[in-house]
């Protein structure tokens, strides 16, 4: 598209302007001779031509070398078939094996964009309520309407209508926390106890089974690096789901502050009954469990990091 410029003012009826305006299209000619393009690390311009390199490489590697020797078979993981012949079926299982990788990694993802959309929704809430609650109407009445006796009806306390208007819509936060909480329990549970084991068991290498993992001695880079990014990646999916939940204990808490720092003192006196009850409820935070057992936090992923960091030094003893 950033070349389609130079088309575009080719075709248009450019003798039919100005010369000064002939002499603008002709530095825009110049400008859009040189198209935009998107490289991998400065190295390799981004296209379809580029894929058609790559591909033809790898093809040629495979059919025209030298050695007579067959390539490894390799998949994007470790998989024993034990019927089908992989060399046969190479690229039919290399096939099925990565589109299931990809749909479970699409799934996982999708998950993670729902959890953290819903999070953000119930934060913005209590946000929403802080600033409402710090922010209150002022309305300036005299001391006789505050002590008359029509001030005692709802139509008349401009601030007792804004705060149950608050209390209300906090109370609608805390239902929608529980929620979240109730649905992703369980998920949770299930990640944190995967992301311990698959951290320990991915950092030790059994000779035995014939396993590649980092932190040991491996035969090849590309392992290495394979399992090093494994280890990252749930690392940083262990870590979204603490600070996620972190953040939500934090926005949650939050409303104790903003009652904290209103002007209270200028409200009447149901007025101020009412911030009692909202300070009470905000003084017990909305939080996420794994499996109703460990509270998820920055705490808490500190210390799945060092239970992780315990089990590989137990595992590399008992060699």
């Amino acid at each position: 598209m950033s070349s389609h410029i130079h088309d575009c003012i080719t075709r248009a009826k450019w003798y039919e302007i100005s010369a000064r305006s002939r002499k603008l299209l002709i530095l825009m000619t110049l400008r859009s001779q040189v198209p935009c393009k998107l490289t991998a690390a400065k190295i390799m311009d981004l296209s379809i031509e580029s894929f058609g390199v790559v591909k033809i490489e790898s093809y040629y590697i495979i059919f025209f070398q030298k050695s007579n020797e067959s390539l490894p078979v390799r998949f994007c993981v470790r998989i024993e078939y034990v019927i089908i012949n992989e060399e046969k079926y190479y690229w039919l299982l290399f096939s099925l094996s990565s589109i299931c990788v990809i749909f479970i990694i699409m799934v996982i993802i999708c998950c993670d964009i729902m959890f953290i959309s819903l999070v953000q929704h119930v934060c913005g809430i209590f946000a929403v309520i802080g600033f409402r609650i710090e922010n209150s109407p002022t309305v300036d009445l005299s001391r006789e309407t505050l002590t008359g006796p029509r001030f005692r009806t709802n139509s008349q306390d401009i601030h007792y209508k804004h705060f149950v208007s608050c209390i209300r819509d906090h109370r609608r936060a805390l239902e929608f926390a529980d929620l979240i909480e109730a649905t992703f329990t369980g998920c949770f549970g299930i990640v944190v106890g995967l992301n311990l084991q698959l951290m320990s068991i991915t950092a030790v290498q059994d000779q035995k089974l014939n396993s590649l993992h980092i932190m040991t001695q491996s035969q090849s880079i590309q392992d290495t690096v394979k399992y090093i990014m494994f280890t990252f990646a749930q690392m940083i999916h262990l870590f979204f789901d603490c600070y996620m939940s972190q953040r939500l204990t934090d926005m949650s808490a939050y409303i104790h502050q903003c009652i904290a720092r209103a002007k209270w003192y200028e409200n009447s006196a149901r007025s101020r009954k009412l911030l009692i009850l909202m300070t009470l409820k905000s003084q017990i935070p909305c939080k996420l469990t794994a499996g109703k057992v460990m509270e998820l936090s920055i705490e808490t992923f500190g210390m799945c990091l060092k239970t992780a960091g315990s089990y590989v030094t137990v595992l590399l003893s008992m060699r």
